[in-house]
């Protein structure tokens, strides 16, 4: 049995997996009930530790994006440099 607070304390019986040595009958763990499967439920430190790995694959993404911007608009700066040192050297007629 677990115990949500609410406005009042409601006990329910869930079943779930975890990685983490617990004690069987009691109310130790915090559980998260998912608002698209009530069902369902997550342990409140798995789903901390999932988001924390999410924020770090996001962070490590943004800065890759963020480079490769950089690197595009410096390559797009020397091309047209380049183009234009190109029309500058081409015959006048």
């Amino acid at each position: 049995d677990y115990v949500l607070h609410d406005v009042q304390e409601t006990q329910v019986r869930k079943e779930f997996t975890t990685d983490e040595m617990l004690q069987e009958g009691f109310a130790n763990v915090e559980i998260l009930v998912l608002p698209t499967d009530p069902i369902s439920g997550v342990l409140k430190k798995d789903w901390e530790v999932e988001y924390q790995q999410f924020l770090k694959h996001n962070a490590t993404r943004k800065k890759a994006r963020m480079l490769s911007l950089v690197l595009g608009a410096i390559l797009v700066t020397f091309s047209l440099a380049g183009a234009a040192m190109t029309v500058r050297r081409l015959p006048v007629e």
